[in-house]
């Protein structure tokens, strides 16, 4: 979704690929991530992105607070620290 002043990215996928190389296409204007939950396949992406959110969900909450298998914890970055969820 592209606004006037910045676009959102709803989930930014596996990761298998450059998602921001692709969104760099489609616009000029900074990027969001905003991820509907915190599985790997919907938030692998999210390290190409600056500013990335996450819903006040129960698995992105005990995802942030470190709830998780240590497989998925590889997945996980900043982008669950208490200030990104909202």
């Amino acid at each position: 979704m592209t606004g006037s002043k910045r676009a959102v990215l709803f989930d930014t996928g596996l990761g298998a690929g450059r998602i921001s190389a692709i969104v760099g296409r489609l616009t000029a204007l900074p990027v969001t991530a905003l991820n509907s939950h915190t599985h790997f396949d919907y938030v692998s992406g999210n390290r190409e992105f600056a500013d990335v959110r996450n819903l006040d969900e129960s698995y992105s909450l005990a995802s942030a607070r470190g709830e998780v298998t240590d497989s998925l914890r590889a997945y996980a970055s900043a982008t669950l620290d208490a200030d990104h969820v909202c």
